[in-house]
């Protein structure tokens, strides 16, 4: 029975119905795996690798590499004991954060030709802008990614 009828019945028709119809196989975990690279055409590169167990447990890693040497990998898991994440990278601006939302950060010396981009007091950006310079960084002001006082 239910509202609009089907196999299953609930709001709605079809197997399962619709709205409080019946378990569907959809839902229920299966095994799984998949990953890919994609190049970006200039030397950089993506990349994306999961498995899910059939339990509901996964676990995966995402990052990417560009053409100067910087990198960000991340590697997850999410079961009944909840989300964990390790951030491997040499970004500028990262080091000696706090590390947020318990992730654990293992960070690396930036390359010295862009790490000199992010610390030399003059230059592109200003306040408010995209770069170095005595406010700049993402964000602007005393804020956000790279912000200065």
């Amino acid at each position: 029975g239910g509202y609009g009828g089907g196999v299953g019945g609930g709001l709605g028709s079809g197997y399962g119905g619709g709205y409080g119809g019946g378990a569907s196989a959809i839902n229920e975990p299966k095994p799984y795996s998949t990953s890919f690279q994609a190049p970006d055409g200039e030397g950089g590169l993506s990349f994306r690798t999961e498995e899910g167990d059939g339990s509901g447990n996964v676990k995966g890693s995402y990052g990417y590499k560009d053409a100067q040497g910087l990198y960000r990998m991340v590697e997850y898991s999410a079961g009944p004991a909840g989300f964990t994440a390790t951030v491997n990278t040499n970004e500028p601006g990262v080091d000696g954060k706090e590390n947020p939302a318990d992730v654990t950060m293992n960070v690396e010396k930036t390359p010295a030709a862009i790490q000199e981009k992010y610390t030399r007091s003059s230059g592109s950006g200003g306040r408010g802008g995209y770069g170095a310079g005595s406010s700049g960084g993402y964000g602007g002001a005393a804020s956000g990614y790279g912000g200065g006082a």
